[in-house]
């Protein structure tokens, strides 16, 4: 790591490491769980990004990230290489047939910045739905309509703001990459603060089995 590297880590992070899994999350209660479930060894609270570092059970160095909501994200992920990255977060569909509450795996990201197709995703899950993934910086309004548009013209049946942006930060620095989210909100239909209560039901069931599922992988890690 370059000594710029090494100072941004320590102004971000509170501390510099060579974390060789990173679990990395906007949602502050998959943090929390997080943190609670894997073998902590120091947390750091007073510094940018709040985090934990902890040590999987083949001794690999690993590092959750409680991460602000925006491409923000991608600060972390530029710090990272040949590491094995891990996001959680929430997504808005695009498609008809993956509703509120549907776990998802997404394999292939949309570049905003490019329009191009980013693939080689590390995909893990045969159980997850699989999604193409766009990026648009609202849930609401003129601006909304078009980058979902947008996503659409590419095929794109997901929306996600993080990870369409760290996906292929961490695909350039030579990491594996996955990403899992939970399907919060539809769009132009359903916003997330509209939820059902069968819907927030399947939301709240889903988001906790993926939250366990990354605490489980992150132990044979």
């Amino acid at each position: 790591m370059a000594d710029n590297e090494e100072q941004i880590q320590k102004v971000l992070f509170g501390h510099v490491g060579n974390y060789e899994v990173v679990i990395i999350t906007p949602i502050k209660s998959a943090f929390d769980k997080c943190v609670k479930s894997l073998c902590v060894e120091e947390s750091f609270k007073d510094c940018f990004f709040e985090n934990a570092k902890f040590e999987t059970v083949k001794g690999r160095k690993g590092i959750i990230i409680y991460s602000p909501q925006g491409i923000a994200s991608q600060d972390c992920i530029c710090l990272f290489r040949n590491a094995e990255i891990i996001f959680f977060g929430y997504a808005g569909s695009l498609a008809d047939d993956i509703v509120v509450g549907t776990k998802i795996e997404v394999d292939t990201v949309i570049d905003n910045e490019t329009g191009n197709i980013v693939e080689g995703l590390h995909c893990l899950r045969s159980d997850y739905t699989r999604a193409v993934c766009g990026y648009s910086p609202c849930m609401l309004g003129e601006l909304a309509d078009q980058y979902g548009e947008k996503a659409r013209s590419k095929n794109g049946t997901i929306i996600d703001m993080e990870t369409a942006y760290c996906a292929t930060v961490a695909l350039k620095n030579l990491c594996k990459f996955t990403s899992w989210v939970v399907v919060s909100d539809i769009p132009n239909t359903v916003n997330f603060w509209e939820l059902s209560e069968d819907e927030m039901k399947l939301f709240k069931q889903a988001k906790n089995e993926v939250i366990n599922d990354i605490i489980e992988y992150a132990k044979t890690l």
